[in-house]
């Protein structure tokens, strides 16, 4: 699976390459050492440490609780961690916060409404997506269903938890591709399109461990997300989308609720007669 993700990354990035670079202007001086070491943590270390720890989580038979909390409280400290790193070297930098998206924009309702609508459409067609899942087979849900199972809460504690995972992964992920990746892209291309596509691709590359599927489909989302935040001027529409994606990733799987209010154990939670 990881192989098949690999050239498929290898090949979009060339694509990208190749329609970016297709103009010849490029302002190398906007990527100095500093965030140039941040992007490569991004597009490379985060993805490589991200299927790493998939395929260790996947050997294992059960996931316990304890070690599931672990998991969300090392990503929420990580993501942190480095979002307040790429805010301290953008303020050194003099990237400001307009640049970056974090400003309020002249119209914060219509940046809140933007994100609402986009959460609604995409919502809808994951919840549909879901109740497709339902009606197949445990054996024939692919990876990512196997995945979620490992990583999704199964009780009370870990979902309240999981909702701060999802508020942290929805500002500082924004923040970090649609804020930072997005300004430093459009200033070294002089493109909106072109930050628009790479930053959206490398997103995808940073969900490696969800395979092939995953990447694109993450890119899809970094599409959307990036275009809104170009439209708006503001990080605001994606935060609320991307905070309601993750959020039904978590909760609205057929079943998965209802384990949560049970406080099923993780291990008869993974059972291959759960829906999720």
């Amino acid at each position: 699976m990881h192989a098949d993700a690999g050239r498929f990354v290898a090949s979009s990035i060339a694509f990208a390459g190749r329609l970016v670079f297709s103009s010849g202007r490029m302002d190398l001086s906007a990527l100095p050492w500093d965030f140039a070491i941040i992007f490569v943590f991004l597009i490379a270390v985060v993805p490589w440490r991200g299927v790493v720890r998939v395929r260790t989580l996947m050997t294992r038979a059960t996931v316990s609780s304890s070690e599931r909390v672990s998991i969300y409280a090392s990503t929420m400290t990580m993501q942190w961690l480095v979002t307040g790193i790429t805010a301290w070297r953008c303020a050194v930098r003099g990237l400001g916060a307009r640049s970056l998206g974090v400003s309020l924009p002249q119209n914060v309702w219509g940046a809140i409404a933007l994100g609402a609508a986009i959460a609604v459409v995409i919502g809808s067609i994951q919840l549909a997506g879901l109740r497709a899942l339902a009606r197949v087979s445990p054996e024939q849900r692919g990876s990512l269903y196997e995945i979620s199972r490992k990583i999704m809460p199964r009780n009370v504690t870990q979902a309240l938890i999981f909702v701060l995972l999802v508020l942290t992964v929805s500002l500082c992920e924004e923040f970090l591709f649609r804020g930072f990746m997005y300004a430093v892209l459009q200033q070294v291309f002089h493109s909106a399109a072109g930050a628009l596509i790479l930053s959206s691709l490398f997103f995808g590359v940073g969900h490696l461990y969800q395979g092939r599927r995953g990447i694109f489909m993450t890119f899809l989302l970094g599409v959307i997300f990036a275009t809104a935040r170009a439209y708006s001027g503001s990080l605001i529409p994606g935060i609320i989308a991307h905070f309601v994606v993750d959020f039904l990733a978590g909760f609205a799987a057929p079943g998965n609720l209802a384990e949560i209010l049970r406080g099923k154990p993780a291990e008869a939670a993974a059972s291959p007669g759960s829906d999720m």
